[in-house]
C-alpha cells in the first residue's frame, strides 16, 4: 500500500503492516473548452442554445446552414478570455462574430481556422485556433451570474449568483457586494428545493421562470457532482423573451471552464493513495491508468472530502 505526503505533513500511518512513502504534487489536470462544458451540460439536461463543432471553414459554413437560425454567432475556440476583443494574427479583429447569412460563416472561419488569436489572456504570440463552435445566437433580455464551487471554508460546495451577469463578477462584487449572493450545499441533502428557488429569486427570476431557473440550478449541482467538477460557473445564465418566458442558459465556460481535478498517479499496478491537497484528504484507488474514487456506500466524491 502506498502512502503519499506532500511536503512534511504526516498522515496518520494505514492500517497494514508495511507503507511506502512517496510524493505528490497535485495538479489541475481538465479545462474544457467551451463547446465541451456545453456538451456535458446538454448531457445534463441544462437549457443551452443549439451549436455545432467544426475543425474547417466548410464545415463551418455548413453547420450554420443545418442551425437553420434567425442569427449565427461564430466563437473561436481556444482556452482564454477575452476573445470577443482579441485579434488573429490574419488580421481578423474579434474571435466572436455574429452574421445572418452561412456563407459569411465559411469566409469568418477561414481567417479563424489555424490562425493565431491574441487576447489579454494568451500569450504575446496567442493561441492557435484549431476548432470553432457555430452555434444559434439568443436574445438575451437579461443575464444573470450563477456557479457552484468547493469553498474551503466551509469545506464543501457553495452555490454563488449575482443578477448582474454578463460582466466580471470581481467588479461586481467590488462594487456591489450586496448583489453577490451565496447557498452552502449540504452535502448529504444536495441542493434543496427551497435553495434552488430562494437562489433563483436573488437572481430576479420572476413566475414560472423562477421554478425554471430553480430546476436548473439542480441540474448544474448534479453535473458538478457527475463530473467531480472543483467549480461550474455559468456566465451568463440568460433570460430570453422568446416564447412563454423561455429559460435558457448560455455558458461562457472556455472563459470560465468547468475545471475537474485528476492526477496521473503512476505505476501500471492496483493502489491506494492517500494525500494531502489544500487541508483536505482525498482517497483514490488506481488501476492501470484509470483514477477511480474510492467510495464509501452511497457516498460521492464531494462528501468523501469533508470525512477526512
Amino acid at each position: 500500500m502506498l502512502a503519499v505526503f506532500p511536503r512534511s505533513e504526516l498522515i496518520l500511518p494505514l492500517s497494514c503492516s508495511s507503507f511506502q512513502c512517496s510524493w505528490l504534487t497535485p495538479r489541475r489536470w481538465l479545462n474544457l473548452q467551451e463547446y465541451q462544458s456545453k456538451k456535458l451540460m446538454q448531457d445534463s439536461g441544462v437549457a443551452v442554445q443549439r451549436f455545432y463543432v467544426a475543425d474547417t471553414a466548410s464545415e463551418a459554413q455548413e453547420a450554420a446552414k443545418r442551425l437553420n437560425a434567425k442569427e449565427i454567432v461564430l466563437k473561436a475556440q481556444i482556452l482564454a478570455g477575452g476573445r470577443g476583443k482579441g485579434v488573429f494574427d490574419s488580421g481578423l479583429k474579434g474571435g466572436v462574430h455574429l452574421t445572418k447569412d452561412p456563407a459569411v460563416v465559411g469566409e469568418l472561419a477561414k481567417r479563424m481556422l489555424g490562425f493565431n488569436l491574441i487576447t489579454k489572456q494568451t500569450p504575446k504570440d496567442g493561441v492557435k485556433v484549431k476548432t470553432v463552435m457555430v452555434a444559434e445566437a439568443l436574445d438575451i433580455s437579461r443575464e444573470t451570474y450563477f456557479a457552484i464551487l468547493m469553498d474551503r471554508a466551509c469545506n464543501g460546495p457553495v452555490m454563488v449568483g449575482s443578477p448582474q451577469g454578463g460582466m466580471d463578477i470581481e467588479e461586481v462584487a467590488d462594487t456591489t457586494p450586496e448583489l453577490i449572493f451565496k447557498e452552502v450545499i449540504d452535502i448529504y441533502k444536495g441542493v434543496q428545493d427551497d435553495q434552488a428557488l430562494r437562489m433563483a429569486a436573488n437572481l430576479g427570476f420572476k413566475g414560472p421562470l423562477q421554478r425554471q431557473a430553480a430546476d436548473q440550478i439542480k441540474r448544474l449541482y448534479d453535473l458538478f457532482l457527475k463530473v467531480d467538477a472543483t467549480q461550474v460557473e455559468v456566465n451568463p445564465l440568460g433570460e430570453t423573451p422568446e416564447g412563454q418566458g423561455t429559460f435558457k442558459i448560455n455558458p461562457r465556460l472556455s472563459d470560465s471552464p468547468v475545471v475537474c481535478e485528476c492526477a496521473i498517479l503512476g505505476p501500471k499496478m492496483a493502489s491506494i493513495r492517500v494525500f494531502l491537497f489544500t487541508s483536505l484528504v482525498y482517497l483514490k484507488i488506481q488501476r492501470w491508468y484509470s483514477n477511480i474514487l474510492l467510495q464509501l456506500p452511497s457516498l460521492n466524491f464531494t462528501q468523501a472530502l469533508t470525512l477526512l
